[in-house]
């Protein structure tokens, strides 16, 4: 299992630093105005969706900052998401199948991360009280990469104890 834990920080951080390199760029390129997903030739473009409401706010990502794939080499799914106003988003969603329903309640069965308006949100009760109900809807992709679509909500909790709700989240890659 310690293992398998550190083969998911690893692969969550290499794929961080590909994207961030990949946006560093991607803004050089055009003379600090905002990087459209699809307008660099010659490279990997990202594009995708993720949206939720936390507590009643409307989140949203950039398009081009978001990532929600699993291979079929490992069945680990992963989510990434951000955006300039502070949202970073990690998922590591173990044993994924594809399409279906998946509880993530401990890191036995993944890890949660939120970061949202400067707190840190993730699964930590013992009573099942922090939670993060994802539905797979959709799968796309080649012989090792597919990209993953789908809904999700849920309670995180942060290290003070502070709850954030979760409801009306949507995640999708289209191209990767």
């Amino acid at each position: 299992m310690k293992y398998f834990n550190i083969l998911i920080l690893i692969l969550t951080l290499l794929t961080a630093c590909k994207f961030k390199s990949q946006n560093e760029k991607s803004d050089a390129l055009n003379n600090g105005t905002k990087s459209l997903a699809g307008s660099k030739s010659g490279s990997t473009i990202f594009t995708g969706v993720f949206s939720f409401k936390a507590n009643g706010e409307l989140i949203t990502a950039e398009s081009d900052k978001v990532k929600s794939w699993t291979t079929t080499q490992f069945p680990i799914g992963i989510i990434i998401a951000s955006n300039k106003n502070g949202l970073f988003v990690s998922m590591q969603i173990k044993n994924i199948t594809g399409a279906g329903s998946y509880k993530l309640d401990g890191d036995d069965k993944g890890t949660v991360h939120f970061t949202v308006n400067g707190n840190t949100y993730f699964t930590k009760g013992e009573k099942g009280e922090n939670f993060l109900n994802l539905n797979v809807t959709n799968t796309k992709g080649d012989s090792t990469m597919i990209l993953l679509s789908g809904t999700f909500d849920g309670v995180l909790e942060d290290k003070d104890g502070k709850k954030l709700q979760i409801t009306e989240g949507v995640f999708s890659t289209d191209k990767m």
